[in-house]
């Protein structure tokens, strides 16, 4: 996508943004043009330069999941982006919902293609949510969860400012992602991760099951074909939840490659939690709890209330663990 040049416009850069939130969320991007184009985002006009950098950190912030399905799709030949039918092939209304598309198994975009409406300053769009499935808003996950009834699912119209890409988690799903800073660091995507956040989104609501989330990260050097030599690790996320109790996350990494770090600082989100964490402890040992956002690495945690549309949440900061050894982490309610 190239945006023209010449003189500025509203519309010209509302669309430049919008193509920008489409190609976050798409498997391989690039924001370049020709000598008629003018491709530099920082030359956008406010708000349409912090919507495009939002949807860049958010690109950046996905790179351990995206990451992870790129080998997926080298193994099985399955892409990252499937369409809705993909996943539910058994109903009939997911091969009438085009402009909408799953990343990996737990997320759902629906990019926005119409202009603001100037009189509420957002652009509406009719989200489909498969049956009898739940979703996270990803930019607000203190919104209530959106669900897709029995047998063909749910429309729903939202409304989304310029800042705001529609994507949702499926409920219930454990997300690896970029901290936002290290998102923003130059050349993020050719290091090695300096630490991962575990997501892990609130399940579905009663009668459902509680069922144990869990993901799997993978990595290689990023650089050599040393991947086609086994030369690459996997970190595997579990979590037992245990309502009104305790909940036990245990991360482990498998595997090895060049430059592999030794170990690394891991912090989890466990958002949405019913009731107040009591303490936290990893490996057995009990962690301090901190008023303020623990530092990455500080061996801290905090319970996060809800308010202004976020949920409430436990963020643990663990510190620095061996990669090959069990870390594990319990959580009491």
């Amino acid at each position: 996508m190239m945006r023209l040049g010449g003189e500025p416009s509203t519309a010209a850069d509302e669309l430049f943004t919008r193509v920008m939130q489409f190609g976050a969320f798409s498997p391989v991007y690039t924001n370049w043009g020709n000598v008629d184009s003018d491709d530099n985002i920082w030359t956008l006009p406010e708000p349409y330069l912090s919507a495009t950098v939002i949807a860049l950190t958010n690109r950046n912030r996905l790179l351990p999941y995206r990451y992870t399905l790129s080998k997926v799709a080298h193994d099985t030949g399955v892409g990252p982006i499937r369409p809705m039918y993909y996943h539910f092939p058994l109903v009939e209304t997911a091969y009438n919902a085009p402009q909408q598309y799953m990343i990996g198994p737990d997320i759902l975009v629906a990019p926005i293609y119409s202009p603001v409406n100037p009189s509420s300053n957002t652009s509406s769009i009719a989200v489909w949510f498969p049956p009898l499935t739940d979703w996270v808003d990803f930019n607000f996950p203190g919104r209530p969860l959106y669900s897709g009834a029995a047998e063909n699912g749910s429309w729903v119209t939202l409304n989304y400012t310029i800042a705001e890409v529609p994507v949702f988690v499926r409920a219930g799903a454990v997300l690896p992602l970029l901290a936002p800073d290290l998102a923003q660091a130059l050349g993020a995507a050719g290091r090695t991760y300096a630490s991962v956040d575990f997501v892990v989104y609130p399940p579905a609501p009663a009668p459902a099951p509680v069922q144990p989330a869990g993901t799997a990260v993978y990595e290689d050097d990023g650089m050599s074909n040393g991947y086609l030599q086994d030369e690459y690790s996997w970190t595997y996320f579990n979590a037992t939840h245990s309502p009104g109790a305790c909940s036990v996350y245990s991360i482990q990494t498998a595997g090895h490659y060049t430059d592999m770090p030794p170990t690394r600082p891991y912090t989890l989100h466990l958002l949405g939690a019913p009731t107040a964490a009591t303490s936290v402890a990893a490996n057995g040992v009990p962690l301090a709890r901190s008023t303020t956002p623990p530092a990455r690495g500080s061996g801290m945690w905090q319970q996060i209330t809800a308010a202004g549309g976020s949920p409430a949440e436990v963020v643990v900061a663990c510190q620095p663990a061996p990669l090959t050894s069990l870390l594990e982490i319990k959580v009491c309610f």
